[in-house]
């Protein structure tokens, strides 16, 4: 962890490794969502999406235990440019950065650099597009909390018919009240996306009680 005068008990984490060997490099099609579904090669402004690639950055860091308000625009040294604006990153290390599209970013094919201590990687086209849907997965599928008490809906606890579910996605669109590019979101107002999503559940249409940032 490194450690600060204003914030003694670490405020990012860092590990130490060799200096990496060579530019910046971004994969062919290694532009994808943040829920790894190479499918969803698209992204929206806002949205949460994974470069693959190599010699992204000098050495491993995440936001983990990060202590304010808004993510980084550079870690260790890496930046990442979307069109002409710095993206907020969440983390990095030699062949993976997960980055948030800066709001501001209009649809189109949009170019994308990595930039590490003043190597630019060749530039990779990013289609961005309004929505660009994908929903977070972990080891038992769909990564859904029952409303009620938060608990993971798993094979052993599924949800139940009429149940009231917490779907976590990205590149569901812009958001009213609008937050900044790379600020957290707050506790409230929460911010509610401006188009609803559909929602379909084992084939049936679900009713969208809510679509909204989630705060933190």
């Amino acid at each position: 962890d490194l450690h600060t005068a204003a914030n003694p008990a670490g405020a990012v984490r860092t590990q130490l490794a060799a200096p990496a060997a060579g530019p910046p490099q971004i994969n062919t099609g290694g532009i994808i969502s943040a829920t790894n579904d190479p499918r969803i090669a698209a992204a929206s402004p806002g949205s949460i999406i994974t470069i693959y690639g190599a010699n992204l950055v000098r050495t491993f860091a995440n936001g983990l235990g990060l202590d304010a308000n808004s993510l980084p625009i550079a870690i260790n040294g890496t930046e990442v440019r979307i069109g002409s604006r710095q993206a907020p990153l969440i983390y990095a290390d030699a062949n993976q950065i997960n980055a948030q599209v800066p709001f501001e970013t209009e649809p189109g094919n949009v170019p994308v650099v990595v930039v590490r201590s003043g190597d630019f990687s060749p530039p990779t086209v990013l289609p961005v597009t309004p929505f660009a849907p994908g929903i977070f997965f972990n080891a038992a599928g769909a990564a859904a909390l029952r409303n009620s008490d938060f608990s993971l809906v798993s094979e052993t606890r599924p949800a139940s018919p009429g149940e009231i579910i917490l779907v976590f996605c990205t590149g569901l669109g812009a958001v009213t009240p609008r937050v900044p590019t790379g600020q957290i979101a707050p506790l409230g107002p929460i911010s509610l996306t401006t188009t609803n999503p559909t929602i379909t559940i084992g084939g049936r249409s679900a009713d969208v009680v809510a679509s909204a940032l989630t705060p933190g």
